[in-house]
């Protein structure tokens, strides 16, 4: 039968009914058996960790809701992350506190053997090797909820200075099923002040308060479960700049990845600050009537009263002509000028015509104040333009190669521009091509959107620039594939990610320059570039999909050149990323391998269920409405869409503006914005109806005639297959010399798979 895909409950999970009511662990072998339905499920799931100087205390609270007529009772189990010692572990139940233990890896190792084997569900093999929480959880009432408290402690693994927490939330399915609803607050404190915080979970909010205080937060309903366990990554320093540093670097890899995360203090010294120039250009043409007009009012005033005293600034309105609130150009954020600005902003008026043309000309041509055209030896100005529109050139210049010629031209001053598509009816690549020609960036408001949401949260990632002309370099060792490229300014309120490829090996040198101030700055920091190291495996995932967010940005901008297409089939094929290119690739790369297996290609059903399909079908038969499962993998069509609409722009398909140009370049955006690919990185419980590639860890598979296909499988290894059964000692025992392979054999039961000289048939 198809193996069930039950993960330890991060918060709940229960050992469910060896017999009607009952829910304890039997030790030893356990005969072969149907898997049982799912008793309780986790309604919800509240995280919340507190982090104070590498040591984390993490509170959970979930409701358990009891899916049987009959009293349950549970084993309820935690695995620890990789590092974590739990140096105390308390349980309440409905205010009742229930005794609980710690388990050592090696104990923890046989009732996860216990349970797999009773279970005949090899997903716990992906915790296999770590420690332990274990507690009773009684009783369930028939049909009813319990509360239950959970709080333990743990002594955070920190390395090169970064210290790291992790939630194992990928244990959170059982049978497929997924709390209800899941939140996660996480707070960071330190006496030395925090340079850098990640996450590389999607949807994860970070904020900084202050020098020594961070927080991360979370939040998504049933259906939308991330396929990762949630990670926070923080570094401390006490130097003006923290640099930190990620690396992933397989056994014998040629290459490795790095992600290096940089951040100034949060105290900038007053001597060394920079002055921003900022322009606010912004759309009153008659199209922004009604509640736009109303949101762009208060976008202004947001903008005004977020400025700071050595602030320049100007407030470009413009219809059918530019109406510069200062008509010298931008002028100090006195309290006299705010004042006379926000006046200003209560006669903005939605009327006329819209000419870009006047607009981005006199605010591209004045972004720098008139003192600094004569003044030197001044602390370095940063000229910004935010450049905000819900239409199209109308009046003036309304080609979009001249206006992208002109405002090329204008640009002497080399002003970053920061554009913003308000609803449908805006030049998708005028927007784009000002922004990434400028260094700066760009964003849609979608219908429905508020526009002061999104222009608030730029206003305050470009408050206090520290340093301008960033350049990294490491000493000794050969980088490529960087991205960004080009690095964009440094702000005392963000931080910059650098991931790129490194060959080499060894303790280094970075070497962090750029003017800070009035003067050129170096900054001297170490890094440990090593050549193997098993952690951060979702580093490559990362660095391949902002590396073909890169190439499709170039694609837009440069019409679908054959080595572009290529470099971003090529990725999308070696990672399982979903891109507007590769879905044929992925069946071309199917029929390699079959035919590698010597199979037919041909006789590969089409809409192979997968391993979600098949997980339904095994809850049916146990007993359990289907209609509380999510038709789909959570999120597994998402990105998919997403790619196809951002291909239609590719493409001209979409044209250049309109609702499907519009939607297809946020598709970009948000393809961009994804920190791992679609495909879950591990665990088949997550993966689609008809999804036939997936990813676990670093390696690639292919379903075919119902078996997942290592991608790495050629023609000449066949003679050297061992087959091994599913849930035998020797499947235990493969568990054990090569624990690497634990979570790839989490994954399902069906599977060929290579690890070095050896090939394995799980079946």
């Amino acid at each position: 039968m198809t193996p069930t895909c039950l993960r330890l409950v991060a918060t709940a999970l229960l050992i469910h009914a060896l017999a009607p009511g009952q829910g304890v662990i039997v030790p030893g072998p356990i005969p072969d058996r149907q898997p049982a339905p799912i008793a309780v499920q986790t309604t919800l799931l509240q995280v919340h960790a507190r982090i104070v100087d590498g040591t984390a205390t993490t509170e959970l609270n979930q409701t358990l809701r009891n899916l049987t007529p009959v009293q349950q009772e549970a084993i309820w189990l935690l695995p620890l992350p990789p590092g974590a010692t739990a140096d105390r572990f308390t349980m309440t139940v409905n205010g009742q506190a229930m005794p609980g233990e710690v388990l050592d890896a090696g104990k923890a190792r046989q009732i996860y053997e216990t349970i797999v084997r009773q279970r005949r569900d090899p997903g716990l093999l992906e915790y296999h090797g770590h420690g332990m929480l274990r507690a009773r959880v009684f009783p369930i009432p028939p049909n009813g909820e319990v509360l239950v408290q959970v709080r333990f402690a743990q002594v955070l693994p920190a390395s090169g200075g970064i210290a790291s927490w992790r939630f194992p939330l990928r244990s959170a399915w059982a049978d497929g099923m997924g709390p209800q609803k899941l939140s996660l607050l996480a707070e960071v404190s330190s006496q030395t002040p925090i340079k850098t915080v990640f996450s590389p979970l999607p949807g994860v909010d970070l904020s900084r308060h202050g020098e020594c205080q961070a927080r991360a937060s979370f939040e998504t309903n049933a259906g939308q479960m991330p396929a990762r366990d949630l990670e926070l990554h923080y570094g401390l320093a006490e130097q003006d700049f923290g640099v930190h540093l990620l690396t992933h670097r397989k056994t014998g890899a040629a290459d490795g990845t790095f992600l290096m995360l940089l951040a100034p203090k949060r105290d900038w010294p007053k001597s060394d600050a920079m002055v921003r120039s900022i322009t606010l250009v912004i759309d009153t043409s008659g199209s922004m009537a009604g509640e736009k007009i109303q949101q762009a009012r208060g976008a202004v005033r947001q903008f005004l009263q977020g400025l700071s005293p050595n602030d320049f600034f100007n407030v470009v309105a413009f219809s059918t002509e530019a109406r510069p609130f200062f008509a010298s150009g931008p002028v100090l954020a006195s309290k006299e000028h705010v004042q006379e600005a926000l006046a200003k902003v209560e006669a903005l008026e939605a009327r006329g015509g819209t000419n870009i043309d006047d607009a981005l000309t006199f605010a591209l041509k004045n972004a720098t104040p008139d003192c600094y055209k004569t003044t030197t030896g001044t602390p370095t100005l940063v000229p910004i333009t935010v450049f905000l529109t819900d239409g199209l050139p109308t009046v003036g210049q309304t080609d979009v190669d001249q206006l992208l010629a002109q405002a090329k031209a204008h640009n002497s001053n080399r002003a970053r521009v920061f554009a913003f598509g308000v609803g449908h009816d805006v030049n998708t690549r005028l927007l784009d091509a000002l922004a990434t020609k400028s260094g700066g960036d760009r964003d849609y408001v979608l219908p429905g959107e508020d526009i002061e949401v999104k222009t608030g949260a730029l206003f305050t990632k470009l408050s206090g620039p520290v340093m301008t002309g960033v350049q990294v370099t490491i000493d000794g060792l050969m980088t490529t594939d960087l991205d960004p490229t080009v690095l964009p300014d440094l702000f005392v309120t963000g931080q910059m990610l650098v991931v790129g490829r490194y060959r080499g090996e060894g303790h280094k040198a970075i070497l962090l320059r750029g003017k800070v101030g009035t003067s050129d700055k170096e900054y001297v920091f170490e890094g440990t570039f090593p050549a193997e190291n098993k952690a951060n495996d979702w580093l490559p995932a990362l660095w391949a999909q902002r590396k073909v967010t890169a190439l499709l940005d170039a694609i837009r901008a440069n019409g679908q050149q054959p080595e572009l297409v290529a470099e971003v089939t090529r990725l999308g094929k070696e990672f399982g990323i979903v891109t507007p290119f590769t879905s044929h690739l992925i069946l071309e790369e199917q029929d390699r391998v079959a035919r590698q297996r010597g199979l037919d290609p041909s006789a590969i059903p089409v809409g192979d269920p997968g391993v979600w399909g098949e997980r339904m079908r095994d809850l049916g038969r146990g007993g359990l409405p289907t209609s509380a499962l999510p038709a789909e993998a959570p999120g597994a069509a998402v990105r998919s869409e997403e790619a196809t609409k951002a291909k239609d722009l590719l493409e001209g398909k979409a044209g250049e503006s309109g609702a499907d140009a519009v939607t297809a370049a946020h598709s970009l955006l948000v393809l961009r914005a994804a920190a791992a690919p679609a495909t879950p990185v591990a665990g088949g419980r997550v993966a689609a109806s008809g999804l036939t590639s997936h990813r676990v860890g670093d390696r690639q598979f292919h379903l075919i005639q119902g078996t997942w296909v290592d991608g790495a499988f050629t023609t000449d290894m066949q003679a050297r297959v061992q087959k091994v059964e599913a849930f035998s000692d020797a499947w235990f025992a493969l568990v054990q010399a090569r624990p690497h392979l634990a979570q790839i054999l989490a994954f399902s039961t069906k599977l060929v798979l290579v690890d070095g000289d050896a090939v394995f048939e799980i079946g």
